[in-house]
């Protein structure tokens, strides 16, 4: 009896065992996942933060050109400015010109008719 006592003492005692075994396999089982996932995780990160670097240094070189350019623009708008002012200024020179063209013309007319004029009285 005593053995038979013994034997099913130890038989429980086997699958208590057994039973925190299965536990400990399967406490074991979801840290491996909890592990993986948690490597998954950082992996992703590293990830993101390695793309956000990128898009850093793009907007960086984005941000050059793009000043680039309205430096570029604002030296041709100060062109274009300087053009125009020089076009109204080649215009109003111009116009004294057609002026003077046009008071030699009439001087010369002037000229003629007084010519004109003594010939007509020395005839």
């Amino acid at each position: 009896q005593e053995l038979y006592s013994r034997l099913e003492s130890s038989i429980q005692e086997c699958k208590a065992l057994r039973h925190e075994n299965e536990l400990l396999r399967s406490e074991q089982q979801h840290s491996e996942r909890q592990v993986e996932a948690d490597v998954a995780a950082q992996e992703r990160q590293l990830a993101v933060e390695a793309d956000l670097k990128v898009a850093h240094e793009i907007a960086a070189s984005l941000a050059e050109e793009r000043d680039s350019a309205v430096k570029e623009a604002n030296e041709a708008t100060e062109k274009c400015h300087k053009y125009a002012r020089d076009r109204v200024k080649l215009k109003k020179r111009c116009e004294e010109l057609m002026q003077f063209r046009r008071q030699l013309s009439e001087q010369q007319k002037a000229e003629r008719r007084d010519r004109d004029h003594i010939r007509s009285l020395l005839a």
